[in-house]
């Protein structure tokens, strides 16, 4: 699990999370610091044969500063997070 801060760019739906605080680079969205990501192991491995992968973002119901990327919404919903619709992620520079 990392500790970044979290941008969400509220015209594509994208969600960034950053190590650098986005405020340094000239970031003008709202920023949420603090924030924790981790990921299933063995995220993108897709076994032959196996259904596609449906990549989804979830956020922890309880610790709105705990997101999570899963595999499928089924997982994610396995897990009690909410399901982050047509939202795509990136880690990385702001």
């Amino acid at each position: 699990m990392k500790i970044l801060y979290h941008v969400l760019d509220k015209r594509t739906n994208i969600h960034v999370f950053v190590s650098i605080a986005p405020k340094l680079h000239g970031c003008e969205y709202s920023i949420d610091a603090d924030v924790c990501l981790s990921e299933q192991e063995r995220l993108t491995e897709w076994p032959n044969g196996a259904k596609a992968l449906e990549l989804c973002l979830g956020q922890n119901r309880q610790y709105k500063k705990e997101y999570r990327a899963f595999r499928s919404d089924t997982e994610c919903k396995k897990e009690g997070y909410h399901i982050n619709r047509n939202s795509k992620w990136r880690v990385g520079h702001p």
